[in-house]
């Protein structure tokens, strides 16, 4: 067997007419990859009711403990999985594969679905043979399968936290250390990494958050993953916080003891736009802003024309890219804009493709992603 990094293979097989053979494809490698919180999010609005999957593979996706349904234990599995409890699933693969030719009788319940392809050697070669790469948790379509995709989100706004807690700790003494968010957030994640901090609890009075949320790993790494369970009843501007205990098992200063990163689970949040942003950690309520911001095209879905709209916290030069849903690039605009909010149009003749697409709007070092749908 030989194969390339776009997922095309060849198989030699012996010339033995009559022969028959089955092919299943398998992949059990970076369970992770592509699989985050907002997945929860999407999970979530799908069993309210409120945004339901459109399609078989995102039900499949969602099947995280294969029981062949999708229910609130599959979101458990996945945020194990998001946390660093579980290494992989427990009870799935990281990847499952669907025949390409399979058709589904019912598009809202695909099991059990064709997961090989038989064939008998006739003396010719057979090609055109294929299957649809299901990544398990991310119903989202986040994945980066193979290392020619280019994947159109990376580095977005930040949103600064501030953390409310003592300057000093001494050994042996209780604190607690409250993090503020500036806005509300529909969920987020992140990895918090403690020196001489021994995690006790959490708690919060605004927002349902519990220890079903949070992962404790080895060498004082902590991992959360929370997403706000009744969205309809929260406003963005509404104060949203959380405290964390911890039993100080050293002397010294707070700033130095802890610290949020990428580690495990990457420090970001979901504003209820569904715009992706990343999120830090700030010393004082005036760092506690949006610095950047991407807004929603208008109007979207769109045909003739579309306007987008951002926030530039100084001047400086944009670049914004149009990639389809392979992440191919449609399209570059790049130019010098001033601080404050701007807008670029894009017309007809600007896109020349149709369908769901992401745009990504740079500018030094900030980059944000959304997606938009040009109609014909």
């Amino acid at each position: 067997m030989s194969t390339v990094d776009n997922g095309k293979y060849l198989l030699v097989v012996p010339e033995v007419d009559g022969q028959r053979y089955t092919i299943e494809p398998k992949r059990l490698d970076q369970p992770k990859n592509g699989v985050s919180t907002l997945d929860l999010v999407r999970i979530q609005k799908h069993l309210l009711g409120k945004e339901l999957f459109d399609s078989p593979y995102q039900y499949i996706a969602a099947d995280a403990n294969n029981n062949e349904q999708v229910s609130a234990i599959d979101m458990i599995e996945i945020r194990k999985l998001i946390l660093g409890i579980y290494v992989e699933y427990p009870n799935n693969d990281s990847w499952r594969f669907v025949d390409k030719q399979y058709q589904f009788a019912n598009l809202q319940s695909p099991w059990s679905f064709i997961e090989t392809i038989n064939i008998q050697y006739d003396g010719s070669s057979v090609s055109g043979l294929d299957f649809v790469g299901v990544k398990i948790g991310d119903v989202n379509n986040s994945v980066q399968a193979n290392a020619l995709q280019i994947l159109p989100r990376n580095g977005e706004k930040v949103l600064t936290l501030n953390l409310d807690a003592p300057e000093t700790v001494q050994k042996g003494e209780m604190v607690s250390v409250k993090v503020n968010f500036p806005q509300r957030v529909e969920g987020f994640q992140g990895t918090i990494e403690t020196s001489g901090l021994e995690y006790a609890s959490i708690e919060s009075e605004v927002i349902e958050i519990s220890e079903q949320h949070v992962g404790l790993l080895d060498k004082g790494v902590i991992t959360m993953s929370w997403i706000e369970e009744n969205p309809d009843k929260v406003k963005p501007e509404e104060e949203m916080s959380f405290v964390l205990k911890f039993v100080a098992t050293q002397s010294g200063r707070i700033a130095d003891m802890i610290r949020l990163s990428d580690k495990v689970a990457n420090a970001e949040a979901y504003l209820f736009d569904d715009e992706i942003v990343d999120i830090k950690l700030g010393t004082s309520k005036a760092e506690a802003a949006v610095d950047f911001a991407l807004y929603q095209n208008e109007p979207n879905p769109w045909t003739g024309s579309t306007s987008i709209g951002f926030e530039l916290p100084e001047d400086g030069v944009v670049k914004l890219t149009l990639f389809d849903m392979t992440g191919a690039t449609v399209k570059v605009i790049e130019s010098q804009f001033k601080a404050g909010y701007q807008t670029i149009q894009l017309l007809r003749k600007d896109v020349p493709v149709q369908g769901v697409l992401y745009y990504r709007l740079d500018c030094g070092n900030y980059s944000a992603t959304k997606k938009m749908i040009r109609l014909e």
